[in-house]
């Protein structure tokens, strides 16, 4: 039954006063003006007014086809399949040059450029668009997708409120990217240059203080690999000792981890040379994936894509050695070899000389650097709230679910 002031559409269940149009009833398709441009085409008009494809900026040219604020919705090569989390649609604003793989929308009076946006950036066109390898929405399919269409000030009371959670969803990735910036700079800074010295000497890593000295890491710390137990034996596996492979670090940068995808069985470890490191190692990545690093926060054991550094408390801080070792990565993939996929062994890794300064100057340059990773995640931690809330309230105010009072000003 559906409830009072609404009505079942095409589009679901909407309030009585919305209506449903179709794209091309509320949009001019102004794709006959587009042109796309080879990169020769594009080296030959270099400049700063951007040149647009299906989900965004390719290039930049001296021309432009359009001078206005415009929406342009994936033709091919688009996130159709995707849709719930990537955007299928954006506006662009300004002079631009759009090529042949987004259709170019322009709203038709009396409809609101943001809401059109909205209703069309996440939205399920699968049923519009062909092909397998490569999905396409032609133009005849686009002009029929059905668009839900409230009264004008609701429209635009909608979209402000979206855009204002946009707006604060931009800002804090720029805060992100501007304290990831800030964090490259003092890596180089406090893990070359240190903290307060004015005496310095030269180094297979440059300049660096006086008072640090270059030791190898094995003269410092103990490095040992690991292993995988056999895979053909059920009992070996499904235990409570966490197992780490590399490509659980791929991606997202983290600090610390006590959680694995897979679990051995004490029968599993008793059979096999696997080794039980204790809290606090650096694991290192050293196959297929070079560099990334990780301190455990519980016993854990790894397989043979680590060397994993065990450090002498007198001599090494962990957290340092973590920050030290993404640093060097460039030095770590030059040391690798392997023709099916790169390797550093551990053999290298043990003689690896390294920077090392007092013990109490590690801690403290670890210490301003965990700040800015603690920042750093702060601030993502934030934006993901914010891109649940928007999610929330698309669900709602774009069905109409939730009603806007169109009596304040938008």
């Amino acid at each position: 039954m559906v409830k009072e002031g609404y009505k079942e559409t095409i589009l679901g269940t909407l309030p009585k006063d919305w209506r449903v149009d179709l794209v091309d009833e509320c949009c001019e398709i102004l794709d006959k003006h587009r042109e796309p441009l080879n990169q020769k085409e594009r080296d030959e008009i270099p400049g700063d007014i951007p040149y647009y494809g299906a989900n965004g900026i390719v290039d930049y040219v001296g021309e432009y086809i359009f001078d206005e604020k415009l929406i342009l919705l994936a033709e091919d090569g688009g996130h159709f399949e995707e849709y719930t989390d990537r955007p299928i649609a954006y506006i662009i604003e300004g002079k631009s040059w759009v090529n042949n793989h987004a259709h170019v929308l322009k709203p038709k009076d009396k409809y609101h450029l943001e809401w059109i946006y909205y209703t069309l950036v996440h939205k399920n066109i699968l049923p519009y668009v062909y092909g397998s390898t490569r999905m396409k929405l032609n133009q005849k399919s686009l002009k029929t997708i059905p668009i839900q269409i409230p009264p004008l000030p609701e429209q635009k009371k909608i979209a402000s409120i979206l855009s204002s959670v946009d707006k604060s969803i931009e800002k804090t990735d720029e805060v992100i990217e501007e304290t990831k910036e800030l964090k490259k700079g003092l890596m180089q800074e406090l893990l070359t240059k240190g903290i307060g010295h004015s005496e310095f000497k030269d180094s297979q890593f440059g300049k660096i203080p006086k008072s640090w000295k270059i030791e190898p890491l094995n003269k410092i710390a103990e490095v040992t690999g690991g292993n995988t137990p056999r895979r053909s034996t059920e009992e070996y596996w499904g235990g409570d000792i966490p197992w780490l492979t590399p490509s659980q670090l791929t991606g997202e940068i983290i600090n610390e981890i006590d959680k694995t995808d897979e679990y051995i069985t004490e029968k599993g470890f008793k059979n096999s040379s696997v080794k039980l490191l204790p809290v606090g190692t650096v694991m290192l990545t050293s196959r297929a994936t070079i560099g990334e690093t990780v301190i455990n926060k519980v016993p854990m054991t790894t397989n043979q894509g680590f060397a994993n550094i065990i450090c002498k408390d007198d001599k090494l801080f962990n957290y340092f050695v973590l920050y030290l070792l993404r640093y060097l990565t460039p030095k770590l993939e030059a040391l690798a070899g392997g023709s099916t996929f790169l390797e550093i062994s551990r053999t290298s890794v043990r003689s690896l000389n390294i920077p090392v300064p007092p013990l109490e100057e590690q801690k403290k340059i670890a210490s301003i650097l965990s700040s800015v990773d603690a920042k750093i995640k702060k601030e993502e931690e934030y934006k993901e709230k914010l891109e649940r809330l928007k999610k929330g309230l698309m669900q709602k105010l774009l069905t109409g679910e939730i009603r806007v009072n169109t009596e304040m000003e938008v």
